[in-house]
């Protein structure tokens, strides 16, 4: 027997047209991804946050880079922004990641940023020097450089001024001398505060193995601790004294002189780095190598970078893969 029901237009619902349905599929699909990529991106930013990057370099060992005095500084990222602290070198957090900024450790403190103002503490974490410093570097030869009132002086250990805020330059203390500016110009002070070069030198550095390098009218040369020029003013461009040498630049060309200003490497190479180990990265038609203090290749120029030598080891470029050679150009 048939069923006489009739269908009730008040009750029944009618099915979906295939174009609305395909919209509300696509939609669930939609709202589906949304949710997976939020959740994800929560995740992530739980585990950023909970996650402290163990500087480059790091191999547990005593001169493992980014370490100094027995911490490395190192960043921890978070949702509002990151913070700084200290870990030792077996990745343990020896100071609390609640810096906005800070430096290395030096002769026992560090200088650290927080609400905007710097100060140094010690390896326990205790206030050495209270955060009163508009900016500040850490200790060089028992001072330390920092900024107040817009103007730049030296402290002791103990937060007490060594040489007053009146340069608007100030570098970190080097043999016995620092290189400060004042009106424009660059001279050294020595630990007194006392003016041991004049101020007639538009750019300069600190001392380095006995000279100071800086500009005059254009060009670079070195001075003595006494402010006698050593080495003429010639120079394009220059970088400090290390191990003995110095990278310079002439005519668009680097090469590398002695204390005395001899040439040992002859300004041949369209790029160059300071001497490391004994070996210095060059670059030559394109390719970079090494050389040794004579000025004689070391390792050939074969790659598209190459980096300085630290521990035994330097980081280079081939075939647009990274890895490391050992000081015979050996793969490691």
């Amino acid at each position: 027997m048939k069923d006489q029901r009739k269908a009730n237009p008040e009750t029944e619902v009618a099915p979906l047209p295939k174009k609305k349905r395909l919209k509300f599929l696509k939609f669930l699909k939609f709202l589906t991804l949304f949710i997976a990529s939020v959740t994800a991106f929560l995740v992530i930013c739980f585990l950023a946050y909970n996650y402290v990057l163990v500087p480059y370099g790091y191999l547990g060992h005593d001169n493992a880079r980014g370490f100094s005095e027995g911490f490395a500084r190192v960043e921890k990222y978070g949702l509002l922004g990151s913070k700084y602290g200290y870990i030792d070198k077996n990745g343990r957090t020896a100071i609390p990641f609640v810096y906005d900024n800070a430096r290395d450790f030096s002769e026992g403190l560090a200088c650290v940023e927080k609400d905007g103002k710097y100060g140094w503490i010690d390896e326990s974490d205790r206030t050495a020097v209270p955060f009163v410093y508009d900016d500040a570097y850490g200790f060089s030869e028992g001072l330390a450089r920092a900024k107040k009132d817009g103007k730049w002086g030296y402290i002791d250990k103990s937060g007490g001024t060594a040489i007053p805020f009146v340069y608007d330059v100030a570098l970190g203390f080097s043999e016995g001398l620092a290189c400060v500016k004042k009106d424009g110009k660059y001279g050294w002070i020595n630990e007194s505060g006392r003016t041991v070069t004049p101020f007639v030198y538009d750019y300069a550095v600190s001392v380095s193995e006995g000279l100071a390098r800086v500009k005059q009218d254009g060009k670079w040369g070195w001075i003595g601790k006494s402010g006698g020029t050593v080495i003429p003013f010639v120079y394009e461009g220059a970088e400090d004294f290390s191990e003995g040498l110095a990278r310079v630049e002439k005519e668009g060309k680097h090469g590398y002189i002695d204390k005395n200003g001899r040439t040992v490497a002859h300004f041949v190479y369209e790029d160059a780095r300071g001497f490391s180990e004994s070996l210095a990265a060059v670059k030559q038609d394109g390719k970079w190598g090494y050389i040794d203090k004579n000025g004689r290749t070391a390792i050939p120029f074969v790659y598209a970078y190459a980096g300085s030598f630290y521990g035994g080891l330097a980081a280079v470029k081939q075939g647009g893969e990274w890895f490391q050679i050992d000081k015979q150009g050996k793969r490691i």
